[in-house]
């Protein structure tokens, strides 16, 4: 009941996190206002109950006239989820320009539009504060000195140090891990190369991988807006780290198929890092990876520590085979995988 008709912006609405943000906020009672680009798909986003709003990172003044018609319109949102950001880049100025410049313009007209706002809540990235040690692979936490290791990480980091430095609202920071579920197209390769009889082995026996469920991630999000903890971080995982070959055999038995393995050694992922190759020139079937973020790809140690989200928050993630069940008949729903 606190949430029914709470006026909630979510940025990046159209995106995988974004529309699933504002399904679960619609199911929950929310005034949903979905933020995107003008030239943005809406196809996850066709409910008659969602406002739209133009969000456009090279656009700051455009929105801040958008934010001033909805104040008042409708009065002050109540509640702000900032997913909108620059995912892909050959430069690093390209991803300061996107996640931090424009960030700093979004606060500055929120302040000025929506100063009665309950809280803001910013999707942020694991990658913000690196990965950890991997010799002692002790678990990473807000006591970890955050050190990026690429450009996107570097720019989602400085918009942390944003928001903790110059923000006038209450506010919430998510660190999620791989975001995995229906209607994530990074990932649907890999399910699709399974299905096919394929699997790819990499030679990172060692790694652990943070791992989070969409809808697992969006219910955390939403849950938090109407808690009573404001100006604080979180990672975001299941808190059950594996590497990508670990994954590849949930899908594998949720599939219920039999593959043969397609050996990818490590030497190969650093060489392409070292070079800044990009990825899918080497496997088409894969998204291409932007520069420098293939040193992610091979860091080792990326166990975070949720222990804060189950004290504060009481989170109990869905256990991993169910959630890759239903990533696959989400795939298969929208016609993505072929059924089996």
């Amino acid at each position: 009941m606190e949430r029914r008709g709470k006026k909630l912006l979510v940025t990046g609405a159209s995106g995988f996190i974004g529309s699933w943000l504002v399904e679960q906020a619609l199911d929950q009672g929310f005034t949903v206002f979905a933020g995107l680009r003008s030239t943005s798909s809406r196809r996850y986003l066709r409910d008659d109950r969602i406002h739209f709003i133009e969000v456009d990172l090279d656009k700051p003044q455009h929105l801040d006239e958008e934010l001033g018609r909805i104040a008042t319109t409708y009065g002050s949102f109540d509640y702000v989820i900032h997913n909108a950001g620059v995912t892909r880049a050959k430069t690093a100025e390209v991803y300061d320009r996107g996640n931090v410049l424009f960030l700093r313009s979004f606060l500055r007209s929120l302040e000025r539009h929506h100063s009665n706002l309950g809280k803001f809540v910013f999707i942020s990235s694991i990658a913000a504060s690196g990965p950890g040690c991997d010799r002692t692979f002790r678990k990473i936490d807000t006591s970890h000195s955050p050190k990026p290791i690429s450009p996107y990480g570097a720019s989602k980091m400085r918009a942390e140090d944003l928001i903790r430095k110059d923000i006038s609202m209450p506010y919430l920071i998510f660190r999620p891990g791989i975001v995995f579920g229906q209607r994530n197209r990074t990932r649907l390769w890999m399910f699709k190369m399974i299905q096919s009889g394929y699997n790819l082995n990499v030679s990172f026996s060692k790694q652990q991988m943070a791992f989070i469920w969409i809808k697992d991630f969006a219910d955390l999000v939403l849950g938090s807006l109407t808690s009573p903890l404001i100006d604080k971080t979180y990672f975001a995982a299941d808190g059950k780290p594996m590497s990508l070959n670990h994954f590849q055999e949930n899908i594998k038995q949720a599939m219920n198929v039999k593959t043969r393995s397609l050996p990818l050694p490590s030497w190969i992922l650093h060489l392409v890092d070292a070079y800044d190759v990009s990825f899918g020139k080497l496997i088409p079937k894969i998204s291409i990876v932007p520069p420098k973020v293939m040193r992610e790809i091979t860091a080792l140690n990326w166990n975070v520590d949720i222990q804060p989200l189950i004290e504060d928050f009481r989170f109990q993630p869905t256990p991993f085979s169910e959630a890759i069940k239903k990533t696959i008949r989400g795939y298969q729903e929208d016609d993505w995988l072929p059924s089996i």
